[in-house]
């Protein structure tokens, strides 16, 4: 039986704001406000839209440049899992080191990010990122993700395919 995957997706930004008693004088009520309304939780599996096939999770580290190819992903299971046929629909960058992380389209058989744009992920901060399907298939031409940092930096890079 092949392996399956449920993806909880959240993006969360929740802030508690305790309002100056001198602006809020009369006003019933309480003069804290919790501000979550834009908050976002999906959950992905084989079965919703866009389905969530395959996971890889990898440590980035020791070279100051180099290529994630997605037909060559490692996994749990697999040295070299093949994301052939899937889209990249969602990724998390998280990065430890003191310098800025990007990740960029491949010079040689390049996967493209939306608006051809760099995600730059500055020292210590992370980024996640859903992309629906928006993103195109993982094929022989369109593959590979080249990334830039500090050699003796490290990053956390998990993508998800579906």
């Amino acid at each position: 039986m092949a392996s399956t995957i449920s993806v909880k997706l959240s993006h969360l930004l929740t802030v508690v704001e305790t309002l100056d008693p001198a602006l809020t004088e009369g006003l019933s009520g309480n003069s804290r406000v919790t501000h979550s309304n834009f908050n976002f939780q999906k959950t992905l599996d084989a079965a919703s839209a866009p389905p969530a096939a395959m996971i890889s999770e990898q440590t980035i580290d020791g070279s100051a440049s180099g290529t994630i190819d997605l037909t060559a992903l490692p996994t749990v299971q697999e040295a070299a899992a093949d994301g052939t046929g899937l889209k990249l629909i969602a990724l998390r960058i998280n990065n430890r080191g003191t310098n800025a992380f990007t990740l960029t389209e491949g010079a040689a058989n390049g996967y493209a990010l939306p608006g051809a744009a760099d995600i730059v992920v500055p020292p210590g901060g992370s980024v996640a990122l859903y992309f629906v399907e928006t993103l195109a298939d993982v094929a022989a031409g369109d593959k590979d993700l080249d990334y830039t940092f500090d050699a003796a930096d490290e990053a956390d890079l998990t993508l998800i395919l579906g």
